[in-house]
């Protein structure tokens, strides 16, 4: 298992307070990137609740919105804000040359 850092978008792909799936590196995995309130974050994909994806999803006062069925996720720890036991993994980003960068755990 290493450390990986992979570029996941432009940050001019992306429309502020609206979720974006990115590719997560070769293995086929995905995040979603949000720019809110001047900063960028990295959640998982799939809303938890029924796995629906995040694609389009709200953020608005620090959390993200499911379009399904209105779950709440905290966007800097993931925490489901609606109903306890539910969650999303969080990705440490940083933006360098007007791309965004997301790390991630890659097992060998």
């Amino acid at each position: 298992m290493r450390r990986a850092r992979v570029a996941v978008c432009k940050t001019d792909e992306l429309l502020p307070d609206t979720g974006k799936v990115c590719a997560l590196g070769s293995e086929g995995g995905e995040c979603l990137v949000v720019f809110h309130q001047g900063r960028y974050y990295a959640l998982g994909s799939l809303c938890p609740h029924q796995n629906t994806p995040l694609n389009g999803a709200h953020a608005a006062a620090n959390t993200l919105i499911c379009r399904r069925h209105g779950y709440r996720f905290d966007l800097n720890s993931g925490d489901c804000l609606t109903a306890s036991g539910y969650g999303l993994p969080v990705y440490p980003v940083d933006v360098n040359d007007d791309f965004v960068y997301v790390s991630y755990w890659e097992y060998d």
